[in-house]
């Protein structure tokens, strides 16, 4: 394309803009907004949810379907069980619609969550570079 046909596509496109904006935003562009209702239900749900994988202990259910005893720490246990969490609510937030994931109740729940999967995020980190070639090589 010429820089010339360039411009003169933009500025159509502009000049079309300005127009549309005069008569108002098109309501077929516009988001659905979410209500107050159902936005508590899926922070209801969020919550029952995040209160399963806190109580949930992956390490003994893995020992019992493996058949091999585990000898892990406490801190490793509540590592693993922050890391549930944190997995749980990104993908929980992740599979909302967009609607619900700009809703003011929702971002005001994830800023709350930060520093949580933070701690997760760089708990795993510190633990897996602090692993002996032996521990990373029984993980995989």
């Amino acid at each position: 394309m010429e820089r010339r046909d360039f411009m003169k596509l933009t500025g159509a496109a502009g000049a079309g803009a300005a127009l549309a904006g005069n008569a108002g935003c098109l309501p077929g562009l516009m988001p659905r907004r979410v209500s107050q209702a159902e936005i508590d239900k899926i922070l209801s749900k969020m919550d029952a949810g995040v209160e399963r994988a806190s109580r949930y202990d992956m390490i003994d259910d893995f020992a019992k379907r493996t058949g091999r005893p585990t000898d892990v720490s406490s801190d490793d246990r509540a590592l693993a069980r922050l890391s549930l969490r944190a997995l749980y609510t990104s993908q929980m937030f992740r599979t909302l619609p967009e609607e619900a994931q700009l809703h003011p109740a929702m971002q005001e729940r994830m800023f709350g969550y930060l520093p949580e999967m933070d701690e997760a995020v760089f708990g795993m980190v510190e633990r897996m570079t602090s692993s002996t070639k032996e521990e990373r090589t029984f993980v995989r």
